[in-house]
């Protein structure tokens, strides 16, 4: 942690470093990336900038997302994904996004371990599989859901949870129309308030204070290319969670991103999970599947056009 330019005295700042024995982010308890944040922002008290009682070790991504609230202004902050949804609005969900919105995706470990500090379990792409039709723009809010349950009732507010989305698409085309289903399809299904969604189309977007203020933004994986390590880390460190539509289009890159996610949560959402040779993705943990023979039983899928009856099925029993 370098000394800061605002600080007037070298000596004092000297002194206070020295006595945090492990110095560590004061939210997300990272140890990469650290500042020294103000518990009461200069705007509100100038008296108190050089003050080492006001002072706080905040990672940079925690420190942004604090900008000049005080100290309960990140503990206490709203998320879109706060409240939980309701047993009639679970209904309406199909049977593998309920289990991500509840928390327990398949192997019911994962609703443990997704209560870590997010530095603790970044750098890995944590797969959803789920067969084609079967809703995955629903499942990334269902996510979201589930994670900020999961995490609230283990850590609770004080600690970071879900509140920004970074999707990345494969392809330019998709993110018009992905941004729209992201605001739209939530509303319409569980009749909740249109979550803010910008789109980004430049690196330049990544600085922009209206575009990093949305629940979620959707940039194509190529809007990225031309930015560099450094500058992608900067910008992933405004999103908790990162989502990847359809990652086996450019595997090498998701696994590459998953790695300057330092303090975010990696998942890519897909029905194939390997890439143009068949080798899996890189760096990839399956935290749920939906195959096509779950998805014809629960006749999920957007091109089924027989009753589960006519097929001899029984539909699939709900959690």
């Amino acid at each position: 942690m370098s000394f800061p330019t605002w600080c007037n005295d070298r000596k004092v700042f000297n002194s206070w470093i020295a006595g945090i024995n492990e110095p560590a982010c004061a939210h997300c308890e990272t140890v990469f990336n650290l500042t020294v944040d103000h518990v009461v922002a200069k705007s509100y008290d100038s008296k108190l900038l050089n003050d080492p009682s006001n002072w706080q070790v905040l990672c940079r991504s925690c420190n942004s997302k604090k900008y000049n609230l005080p100290e309960q202004g990140l503990a206490h902050g709203s998320s879109f994904w706060d409240k939980p949804l309701s047993n009639a609005q679970l209904q309406k969900l199909r049977i593998p996004q309920r289990r991500l919105a509840l928390g327990k995706p398949e192997d019911p470990y994962y609703s443990d371990y997704f209560s870590q500090p997010f530095y603790s379990t970044s750098g890995i792409i944590y797969v959803v599989v789920w067969h084609t039709g079967t809703g995955k723009t629903i499942g990334i809010h269902a996510l979201a859901y589930g994670l900020n349950k999961i995490r609230l009732a283990a850590l609770g507010p004080r600690y970071p949870r879900i509140r920004k989305i970074l999707v990345l698409t494969p392809k330019d085309q998709y993110r018009t129309q992905l941004a729209k289903d992201l605001a739209n399809d939530v509303y319409k299904l569980l009749g909740v308030t249109r979550p803010s969604v910008k789109r980004a189309s430049s690196d330049q977007h990544f600085r922009n204070s209206e575009v990093l203020k949305a629940d979620i933004v959707v940039a194509c994986v190529a809007t990225l290319n031309s930015m560099s390590p450094l500058a992608l880390a900067d910008a992933f460190s405004h999103f908790d969670l990162i989502v990847s539509d359809e990652a086996h289009f450019s595997t090498r890159r998701m696994s590459e991103f998953a790695l300057l996610a330092r303090n975010s949560l990696f998942f890519a959402m897909t029905a194939t999970p390997i890439d143009a040779n068949g080798n899996p993705l890189g760096r990839m943990v399956c935290v749920d599947k939906w195959s096509k023979a779950e998805a014809d039983a629960d006749y999920s899928t957007k091109s089924a056009s027989i009753q589960p009856a006519q097929l001899g099925l029984s539909v699939v029993s709900s959690y």
